[in-house]
């Protein structure tokens, strides 16, 4: 279930934000300390373990304020804001065949077991990872589900099999483990963003979205290729 904590005593207003596990272990402290220092008024919840597939809902049907997500954001109702370009990787334990290698091709992991966010996740790094093994050739083998890429890369770590997973996450696991650069298979990024539905008229959003401009910038290596709405 998810976990939910609120900051500050919410006289300007609360926010209610979404996020998952590692992959916003750095954005959400910067965004939430920031808020506190410039609006100590607005309170602050935040709902952990919402992937991005729920919190796509769970904005839509207003249960959340702001999520962190990654693109696309096919709901129309929604905007966000690229804040980071995570690059996509390969995690190996560090004794396997393959950890001496600059790069690693995927159809020569067909045969290795995969460690693997749980299919009720909603996680688009779940998906985006069936989704690079069926276009290299085979459905990947799991071995060991985790509840959370943290728990993942631990798994990996000891050995129980291979991943694909983030430069994000990459912290969260550095002993017993290698990341790889993924070569003929795309994506090379995945795009994390905030998103919000365009219509909330909150004030106390208003506030935190504006402090997000500076602390979560847009990174000057994302193309804005995507429209934005």
């Amino acid at each position: 279930a998810a976990e939910a904590k609120a900051i500050s005593s919410g006289g300007e207003g609360v926010v209610r934000i979404g996020f998952a596990g590692a992959s916003s272990q750095r954005a959400v402290p910067m965004l939430a300390n920031a808020v506190r220092r410039t609006h100590p008024g607005v309170e602050l919840v935040l709902q952990s373990q919402t992937y991005v597939y729920t919190a796509f809902d769970e904005l839509a049907s207003g249960d959340l304020d702001l999520a962190f997500v990654r693109t696309p954001v096919t709901h129309p109702e929604l905007s966000y804001r690229v804040v980071e370009v995570e690059d996509v990787l390969c995690a190996l334990p560090e004794d396997h065949r393959m950890a001496e290698q600059e790069s690693v091709r995927l159809a020569e992991l067909a045969d290795d077991g995969f460690v693997s966010l749980p299919e009720d996740a909603r996680s688009m790094l779940r998906a985006t990872m069936y989704g690079m093994c069926l276009t290299a050739g085979f459905p990947p083998r799991i071995v060991q589900v985790a509840p959370d890429s943290a728990t993942v890369l631990a798994l990996v770590a000891a050995g129980a099999g291979v991943t694909i997973t983030l430069s994000s996450v990459r912290p969260a696991q550095s002993v017993g483990i290698v990341y790889k650069p993924i070569e003929g298979t795309g994506p090379a990024h995945l795009y994390a963003a905030i998103a919000w539905r365009s219509d909330n008229t909150s004030p106390a959003l208003a506030r935190v979205l504006e402090v997000s401009e500076w602390a979560l910038p847009t990174p000057d290596s994302y193309e804005e290729n995507i429209n934005v709405s």
